[in-house]
């Protein structure tokens, strides 16, 4: 997919996933979570090809890119963590001016946010569920380092929002360069 279908194909999942009410964005994520754990084999294959990949990083960008069972269970907590904050999209405000005109100021989601990022793979996941929270998309590009990683953690992602109970909902809610 092109730089241009991309961002199209974001604007309109937008749109889905901005409808959205908390509880069903608190349920992908919650399900995205579980998803994670479940498919933990498939996540330490691709990181293991992308430490096998470069094995010339120093010490500290190797300790960045490892998703070891620890870390893995540190992202599923984050995601966890991220489901329990309010509704980020709840607020709005309502006020008379003096000369009769009502002012409504609501909260409503960005609607496509784009992140280059080092090669941190549990980067990904946290973009990933701060913008289903917040009812945004997010168009990600991690380090080259952890493409194998960050591919698999965003593919798992999307299988578990494009299933068929959710396909009328939203159709993606991430979207990966490469």
């Amino acid at each position: 997919m092109n730089l241009t279908k991309i961002c199209k194909s974001a604007k309109k999942s937008a749109n889905d996933l901005a409808s959205l009410s908390n509880s069903k964005r608190n349920k992908i994520l919650e399900d995205l979570s579980k998803n994670l754990e479940k498919r933990k084999e498939e996540i330490f294959y691709a990181n293991t090809k992308d430490l096998n990949k470069n094995k010339s990083l120093s010490k500290e960008l190797k300790d960045r890119l490892i998703i070891n069972e620890q870390k893995l269970k540190d992202i599923i907590k984050s995601i966890r963590n991220v489901k329990k904050l309010n509704d980020p999209l709840s607020g709005s405000e309502e006020y008379l001016r003096k000369d009769g005109l009502k002012i409504i100021k609501k909260v409503i989601p960005i609607g496509v946010i784009c992140a280059i990022y080092e090669s941190r793979p549990n980067v990904t996941i946290d973009i990933t569920s701060l913008c289903i929270k917040s009812g945004n998309v997010a168009i990600l590009r991690g380090g080259r380092e952890s493409l194998n990683t960050n591919s698999t953690l965003i593919n798992l992602s999307l299988i578990h929002i494009s299933e068929p109970t959710r396909q009328a909902e939203i159709s993606y809610a991430v979207f990966c360069l490469k």
